[in-house]
This record gives structure tokens, sequence and C-alpha cells, in this order.
């Protein structure tokens, strides 16, 4: 059975070092993750925010793991659902 997008990601942005260190493949992979709810790599307190931020119009993040290039990054859509940005750690402060 498919699984059906919790919240519309907006336009999707990919900060510099993010494009540069990430595949496509990994990229498309966490986005696809992100917008149904699978959170990747967060504790039980960003889960248990998450979850509330898709029912009330709040900021939703979610983390994954680079395989290609041993790294974390992030997949944050905003409140107003009008942009996602995929980062790693050090380009944006959370």
């Amino acid at each position: 059975m498919p699984v059906r997008p919790r919240f519309a990601l907006g336009y999707t942005v990919i900060k510099p070092k993010a494009l540069k260190m990430l595949t496509p493949e990994e990229v498309i992979a966490a986005l696809g993750s992100h917008v149904v709810g699978e959170w990747g790599e967060v504790g039980q307190t960003v889960f248990a925010a998450n979850e509330e931020a898709v029912e009330n119009d709040e900021p939703v993040v979610s983390a994954y793991r680079s395989p290609s290039a041993d790294t974390r990054f992030y997949v944050m859509t905003s409140a107003d659902r009008s942009v996602t940005t995929v980062f790693l750690p050090d380009e944006v402060k959370l």
C-alpha cells in the first residue's frame, strides 16, 4: 500500500556543501522519507516534536546518514511549508 505525504515540502533548497557532498540518490531518498514521516536518526524528543509539528504547522526536521560522505545530514521543512532545506550540520544553526 502506498504511503502518502503528510505535509507539503514547498520549494526545495540544498545548501552548497550538502550539494557537493551528498549523492542525488541520498537526497531524494531522504526527502521521500521526510515527507511521509520517517524522521531518520532522531531521538524520541525530536520524533515526538515532529509528530506534533505536522499537526500544528510547525517546523519539521529529520536526520539521515550519508554513507557516501560519511556524515549526518538534515532535512528541515518550514512551519508554513513553503521551503524544505537539505543541509549538513555546519551549514545551518538549529
